[in-house]
């Protein structure tokens, strides 16, 4: 069905024709009363609908899975495998049965039969174990039929809701979400990534981040294997839990805190490596077996290690949220008070999108009152600068549930969004968030989406990659400790911060990667995927992997004597420090995306040179190859080529961050958004904020032993517990530590300070002390 159609009968069902309404009243912001069908409550047949189930065209009978057909968990799991499902009912386990899967693209793309791990097939049958049709009236089918998950490949979705392109479906598809339907939709011609024109910077269309939607990278049919996912998930949810959140409207809402929540990635609920415009459906398609193909699925190729994730630990992890799950995440809600400066181009209850134009302060004032916890739980609330202009400001008025939002004009900053989150939490879990955007323009905006040549974009005005270069395998031995500076260059000077995946070794102070070898540590290759980011807009990432290599046999590693510079450049290579080889290959390409082999080799001695004859992003390889089958290892660095000379280097300049948020030297207004309001601790007990020293400049800033003091005369509740690194080098970064452990009831107040030289920060801290 076109876009069109859908927005006329979207427009023509504004209100959702209800189905058979419950009589028990419900918390949401949209539904007083249970409207859409909840077939676990009310599993009789709906005949004739608007709706096919192929090979049929439409008028079809909908109803759950014949019996033989429906899938619950099973609680003897075999061994090597996460889960096992089977059709035997279960009183555990809500199984997938009641699930609801509408398409709008016909059969163009449909939810996936199964799901597989290393192990082998982990799901089969999904197809059949839920409710699954081509819906042929979007909207009005919703509530009528209960539906869960929905697709619609590329045209009039993804950005073009995002963006408001049509109305009708950006606010409707709000309801949807608090009706417990999850759209999904491929972000097609987003993040594109996937040939060496896109190295240094890839197309963003997206003027908000929605929580409410789920988007993938790729085109059509990339996001229906995330429906089967949740869809397996879901069925590990208990019985009551899965008809609590159906029942409520937020079984969208929790199936995207599961897929959110359970990502293993090295990073808190509200990092922006969790709340992406786009993700991956499958965390690593090489790896899925059999392979897993869609349109544009290599797209994203050229940062593919930032889209990539363990796709086996992630589908481990959803389950296991799913199956601890005994009370439900809090639904967080913003409603917009009132507003100054910028276009405002939508205020739902979970989004808001506005566009600012050169020069403006854009100043909001919002309410978090409409939030909710289905037990009533009190809920607690945090905002988060997800990405964007880090002297944005959030403040509370009083004791009120309204809040300040203040996004000042930054002309540094590239076009794209700042985007600040409000997550409630309920004690217990962070519920999915709300968001506010403000979408710095600066050339035009992007295209609507409406057709397939409706996406060309100038990115002239969009942010540039940050470019990691030298870094390769390390050799490492047990018991030692091993320290990596990461040095990444960003091409507008931003400085650069750093994550890694879960359950990879070691850990990041700003861009110094150390690990602590255990004495007992596996031989082998242990991976490190270093993700850059620099913190302005939510797109261009840097990730690289390398292996940290124990007790290897062959060894390789490159010396090189530069790793950047002006065209034509030529950098002198060496393999010093490589061993276990009686053969040497040396290569140079630009970078490729995906999982590019080593090209063929150019030079086979100890040292090389090479000229690097036009800008770009390029790659040295070097292969040794030793005696015996395997008996070779592989490296390669990074080298940044640019068309002029790289700018004269800036004087170091000491800057310091809260919770990812500019803190103004003389500030004296302590803020819980930037981390200098610790908020109320009781007594006995502590708590610790850290926070991040920047040298925003090119050159070192020195700071020395102690660089940190409090003074003031509530210091002695305030404690260093952690100092930055005596120096920075141009755009590096180091953390510190404050405890603060009140001895007495009432409020504590002292001043921070660092030190570098003759720089000097100076910034105020609170707290409160309870009984």
């Amino acid at each position: 069905m076109s876009p069109a159609r859908i927005a006329a009968v979207l427009f023509a069902t504004c209100a959702l024709c209800p189905a058979e309404p419950a009589s028990e009243e419900i918390r949401n912001p949209y539904f007083k009363k249970t409207e859409w069908r909840v077939w676990r409550l009310d599993p009789s047949p709906i005949e004739k609908a608007k709706a096919a189930v192929p090979p049929a065209t439409d008028g079809s009978t909908i109803q759950p899975p014949e019996l033989a057909k429906r899938l619950w968990p099973s609680e003897a799991v075999p061994p090597g495998k996460l889960f096992l499902l089977v059709p035997k009912a279960s009183e555990k386990f809500a199984g997938t049965w009641d699930d609801v899967y509408g398409s709008w693209s016909g059969t163009h793309g449909w939810v996936r039969d199964e799901w597989k791990s290393p192990a082998g097939t982990e799901a089969k049958g999904i197809k059949n174990a839920i409710l699954a049709f081509v819906d042929n009236d979007p909207g009005e089918n919703h509530l009528k039929l209960g539906i869960n998950f929905y697709h619609q490949s590329t045209t009039g979705m993804a950005h073009t809701i995002t963006n408001r392109v049509l109305p009708q479906k950006t606010d409707l598809y709000e309801k949807i979400y608090f009706s417990s339907g999850l759209i999904t939709a491929p972000c097609h011609l987003s993040l594109v990534e996937e040939n060496a024109a896109q190295t240094e910077v890839a197309t963003d269309l997206y003027l908000a981040y929605m929580p409410t939607i789920f988007n993938s990278v790729g085109s059509s049919d990339s996001e229906t294997m995330a429906i089967t996912k949740l869809v397996i998930a879901g069925a590990h949810l208990s019985p009551a839990m899965k008809l609590k959140l159906k029942k409520t409207g937020l079984y969208a809402s929790a199936m995207l805190w599961l897929w959110k929540t359970a990502l293993p990635v090295d990073a808190p609920f509200d990092s922006e490596l969790r709340h992406r415009v786009a993700y991956a459906s499958v965390g690593d398609r090489f790896a899925f077996p059999g392979g897993y193909g869609a349109a544009g699925i290599s797209r994203g190729d050229m940062c593919l290690d930032f889209h990539e994730f363990d796709d086996n630990e992630h589908m481990k992890r959803m389950i296991e949220l799913a199956r601890g799950l005994t009370v439900a995440p809090p639904e967080a809600v913003v409603n917009v008070v009132e507003h100054t400066g910028g276009k405002m181009v939508y205020a739902l209850k979970k989004t808001v999108c506005v566009v600012q134009e050169a020069g403006q302060d854009v100043e909001l004032r919002v309410s978090t009152h409409e939030s909710y916890d289905l037990d009533d739980k009190p809920l607690a609330f945090r905002w988060k600068l997800l990405y964007g202009n880090r002297r944005a400001t959030v403040e509370r008025e009083g004791d009120t549930a309204v809040w300040k939002i203040r996004v000042p004009w930054d002309e540094a900053l590239p076009e794209g969004r700042t985007t600040i989150l409000l997550v409630a939490s309920n004690g217990t879990h962070d519920g999915n968030p709300a968001a506010v955007n403000v979408y710095r323009k600066k050339g035009d905006l992007p295209p609507g989406g409406g057709g397939y040549e409706d996406y060309k974009y100038d990115t002239k005005f969009t942010n540039r990659r940050p470019i990691v270069v030298g870094l390769q395998d390390s050799l490492v031995k047990p018991g030692q400790t091993l320290t990596i500076t990461i040095r990444a260059i960003d091409p507008e000077g931003f400085p650069v911060t750093f994550s890694k995946r879960a359950g990879e070794p070691g850990f990041f102070d700003g861009n110094v990667f150390t690990w602590k070898v255990p004495k007992n540590v596996s031989p082998g290759d242990h991976v490190v995927t270093v993700i850059g980011s620099d913190g302005t807009s939510g797109n261009n990432y840097e990730a690289r992997q390398i292996r940290l290599r124990v007790g290897p046999k062959v060894y390789a590693h490159i010396e090189a004597d530069r790793v950047e510079g002006k065209a034509p450049l030529t950098v002198k290579f060496s393999s010093q420090g490589s061993f276990g080889g009686t053969k040497l290959e040396w290569a140079f390409a630009p970078r490729a995306p995906g999982r590019p082999v080593m090209p063929k080799a150019e030079v086979t001695t100890p040292v090389a040179a090479k000229t690097f004859d036009k800008p770009g992003i390029y790659e040295a390889w070097l292969k040794v190859i030793g005696q015996g089958k395997d008996a070779e290892a592989v490296t390669h660095l990074t080298i940044r080529v640019t068309a002029a000379e790289p700018p004269a280097a800036r004087p170091a300049a000491l800057a310091i961050e809260g919770n990812d948020v500019a803190i103004a030297d003389g500030d004296t207004t302590p803020s819980t958004f930037d981390h200098t309001d610790f908020g109320a601790v009781k007594l006995k007990t502590s708590i610790e904020r850290e926070f991040l020293v920047l040298n925003e400049g090119d050159a070192k800033l020195t700071l020395g032993k102690g660089a940190v003091t409090v003074s003031g005369p509530d210091a002695a509740d305030f404690t260093i517990v952690a100092q930055p690194r005596d120096s920075l080098d141009g755009t590096a970064s180091s953390r510190f530590a404050i405890k603060f452990a009140p001895k007495t009831a009432g409020e504590r107040q002292a001043t921070v300070e660092v030190k570098a030289g003759l720089k000097l920060v100076k910034f105020a801290v609170r707290a409160g002390g309870t009984e």
